[in-house]
């Protein structure tokens, strides 16, 4: 469970970084979402639901699992930059190969 919560923070923060390195405008329009979104995490931690509608409630997730959620989210932007870096090494590295066959 620990990997799972992990690699879900780490892929929804490269998401988030793929999407701003994407289109800088949808950057701003989530810097601007963030006071609400920290608000609504906020309410919910402190009512214990997990929905933005009715106070109903909601899974409780041990502490343990939000700590390394929140870890894979610290490295989810540096995960996306890394695996760029080595999609145009491995795209650089494939064109020389075809470069350097004979026959080509």
């Amino acid at each position: 469970m620990r990997h799972q919560f992990y690699t879900y923070g780490v892929g929804f923060t490269a998401y988030l970084t793929k999407l701003v390195t994407a289109n800088p405008l949808d950057g701003l329009r989530l810097v601007a979402r963030i006071p609400a979104a920290v608000a609504f995490a906020r309410r919910n931690q402190e009512s214990g639901t997990s929905s933005p509608g009715p106070q109903s409630p909601g899974p409780q997730y041990p502490a343990e699992l939000t700590k390394v959620e929140r870890k894979g989210r610290l490295y989810g932007p540096l995960a996306y930059v890394r695996s760029r870096l080595h999609y145009r090494r491995t795209l650089r590295n494939d064109r020389r190969a075809a470069i350097a066959r004979p026959g080509n």
